[in-house]
């Protein structure tokens, strides 16, 4: 029988393990990628509160992002950090679209290719985006 867990006091790497056994395709993995490759809103508590759900299950332990919640949720942050959210959201399922032109224009270099690598991998094209 599973049980719930509280995200918040889950290891960091712990969480990240448990999200990633969650994925469940390409472009689920690309949204949770992109997410721990950003690494803001993970490290909140009120997004691990608001928008993971975590159990444990046998001793194993599994994290999944209501993208819903996360794409909806006004949480203080940067338009920058907004657009990431919302492109990995827009990524993880189809009941969330955004418009591209929209969100990548305030991004820097390194978060720009955070998304262009997210995109590709999403598309199944991982070596189409060289990392630095």
């Amino acid at each position: 029988m599973s049980k719930r867990i509280d995200p918040n006091r889950m290891p960091d790497q712990n969480l990240v393990d448990a999200l990633f056994l969650c994925t469940g395709g390409l472009g689920s993995q690309a949204a949770v990628n992109l997410l721990v490759e950003h690494g803001h809103f993970l490290s909140r508590t009120d997004f691990r509160r608001d928008c993971l759900d975590v159990t444990e299950d046998e001793g194993e332990q599994f994290a999944s992002v209501d993208w819903n919640r996360a794409a909806e949720v006004s949480f203080p942050c940067s338009n920058s950090e907004r657009s990431i959210l919302l492109i990995a959201a827009s990524l993880a399922t189809s009941d969330i679209k955004v418009n591209l032109r929209d969100v990548i224009t305030g991004l820097d270099t390194f978060n720009t290719r955070r998304v262009l690598v997210a995109i590709a991998h999403a598309a199944g094209k991982d070596g189409l985006v060289n990392q630095p």
